[in-house]
């Protein structure tokens, strides 16, 4: 990813840049492992049939299934929004136009 070194900006705009994409990669990384089979069959199967899950939340499955899906669309749109962001730093044409 090129920032906008090139046009004058101090070189710390590269770290900030590399900072930015790390958490964003990281972040990216960590949805998408949540989101394997196993993963979601372990939700299933133990998170939501927890005592404590029910006690304190709901025992409504439904409910809460649809509390997790609302998380991992907060954190997919989180990462929507980030690169969005950092494309429109870049200044390489081709890295434009998310």
């Amino acid at each position: 990813m090129s920032c906008d070194v090139e046009n004058g900006s101090p070189p710390e705009t590269i770290g900030i840049c590399s900072f930015e994409v790390a958490n964003v990669m990281s972040k990216t990384v960590h949805l998408q492992k949540s989101l394997t089979n196993s993963e979601l069959s372990r939700l299933k199967n133990e998170i939501l049939k927890s005592n404590c899950v029910k006690t304190l939340v709901s025992s409504d499955e439904t409910y809460l299934l649809d509390l997790a899906l609302s998380k991992k669309l907060d954190e997919l749109n989180f990462i929507i929004g980030a690169v969005s962001r950092l494309e429109m730093k870049c200044t390489v044409a081709q890295l434009q136009g998310f």
